[in-house]
């Protein structure tokens, strides 16, 4: 999987090549990037034993994932926009490719919330 930074507020996840790899022009990865290559990558995952299972080529999929932020005082991403793009994908398929890829773990954590515990150790 590559994952390319195609801006501040958008990346784009394709099928290409072994591992991971990210790739940018001239753009730090950021903590946003980071979120959303995580909610791609999961819809990958949940899909590619399918395909592989269903004799479907996976290397045209293409996951697109932009966002927005609160701005300035507001870390947080108040919305996510994600495309999965899939040349020469059937119709008959298309609504089990919509289902597996709502039943990422992550989407459903975005969507409902968690509640996040835990410190960082300090020196005594």
């Amino acid at each position: 999987m590559r994952m390319i930074l195609e801006g501040e507020l958008r990346i784009r996840l394709e099928m290409a090549g072994e591992g991971f790899e990210i790739t940018s022009e001239d753009i730090a990865v950021s903590p946003y990037h980071s979120l959303a290559g995580s909610l791609a990558s999961c819809i990958v995952l949940l899909i590619e034993p399918w395909a592989e299972r269903a004799g479907i080529d996976m290397a045209p999929v293409i996951i697109a994932v932009s966002w927005k932020h609160g701005g300035a005082g507001d870390n947080r991403v108040k919305q996510m926009d994600v495309n999965l793009s899939w040349p020469g994908l059937p119709d008959s398929p298309k609504q089990v490719v919509q289902r597996l890829a709502e039943a990422c773990p992550i989407q459903a954590t975005l969507v409902s919330g968690t509640e996040i515990t835990g410190s960082v150790p300090t020196d005594p």
